[in-house]
């Protein structure tokens, strides 16, 4: 008797389903966008003023020295329909103590990427060449003295107020 009620109702079940009637049918689109390509770039300072270099005793910051980092930049290229190459500007003047400083202390940069180290004098240029789509890359900025830089310090007077500004300028073709 079970078995007849399971294949009676088995066969409604598939004689409705073949009589089904279709109502009516709509279409749904799908709305999307891709924004305008977008850059950013950082440059943010690591080295704070409380924690300054002894450019005398440091070897870090001697002409072979590795060089201290003072701080670095980044740079994020969002949706670039193509490559783009950038120039990354450093631009710098000696260690002084202020505007009236007798000591002039000369030192050179030091751009790290990973494990390399060059070294950029003011005024010089790195490029950047952003693929397309997302491309993203930083680099570490170190200081290390000339050895015109170590002659000078070895003969200035003694202050903690010793300090560079270093600009780091990206642009764009």
């Amino acid at each position: 008797m079970k078995r007849i009620l399971v294949i009676s109702l088995m066969f409604v079940l598939v004689v409705a389903g073949l009589a089904a009637v279709s109502h009516g049918t709509g279409t749904l689109t799908v709305f999307g966008k891709i924004g305008a390509g977008d850059i950013e770039f950082s440059v943010n300072q690591t080295l704070l003023s409380t924690n300054r270099i002894d450019l005398v005793e440091n070897t870090a910051v001697q002409p072979t020295g590795d060089g201290v980092e003072i701080g670095n930049w980044q740079f994020g290229a969002a949706n670039q329909p193509s490559a783009v190459t950038y120039t990354v500007t450093y631009t710098y003047s000696p260690i002084t103590q202020g505007g009236s400083s007798p000591a002039s202390i000369p030192y050179e940069l030091l751009i790290k990427d990973g494990a390399t180290s060059t070294p950029r004098i003011s005024g010089e240029t790195t490029t950047i060449n952003a693929t397309a789509g997302t491309y993203n890359t930083s680099r570490d900025v170190l200081v290390r003295l000339t050895a015109a830089g170590v002659s000078a310090a070895s003969t200035a007077p003694e202050s903690t107020n010793y300090s560079s500004v270093v600009t780091v300028d990206l642009t764009s073709p």
